[in-house]
């Protein structure tokens, strides 16, 4: 029987900087944290999240490389307005360089979309839900 220390698939445990990065995440979506906002110093959000100023770097970096926020060296850090271009871009090409047809591009979205439906209904805001409620009224 394999042990944590011998199974290769055992679950490592997550590292601060990756729930760090969540939580930052997190207070994006909930809009504590807008598109064109300026982070705290490094230190004040070391001190807030009760995390090391490296674990703030790296959760920074990890979110700088999915575009959500923007170091300016001597400026600080920004969060930045989620740029879909270059995944929009990367399925064109994809679609025009495999030649995909459109059932290949249905099973595709069936596959990512249920994923981002989920992301967006954990992130939802109660004033968000309380807008699909009145939405999905009017439709009845």
């Amino acid at each position: 029987m394999p042990t944590p220390e011998t199974d290769q698939t055992a679950i490592r445990p997550r590292r601060s900087y990756h729930k760090l990065s969540e939580r930052l995440q997190r207070f994006m979506a909930e809009g504590q944290f807008r598109a064109g906002d300026k982070l705290p110093p490094e230190r004040a959000l070391a001190e807030s999240f009760g995390v090391s100023r490296s674990s703030i770097r790296e959760a920074i970096r990890t979110l700088a490389e999915k575009g959500l926020l923007e170091s300016r060296h001597g400026d600080g850090t920004y969060v930045r307005e989620p740029d879909m271009a270059p995944l929009r871009d990367a399925i064109i090409e994809a679609m025009n360089s495999e030649g995909m047809i459109f059932d290949d591009v249905n099973e595709y979205r069936r596959i990512v979309e249920p994923a981002i439906a989920e992301l967006a209904a954990r992130r939802r805001t109660p004033e968000q839900l309380d807008r699909l409620k009145i939405i999905a009224c009017d439709q009845q």
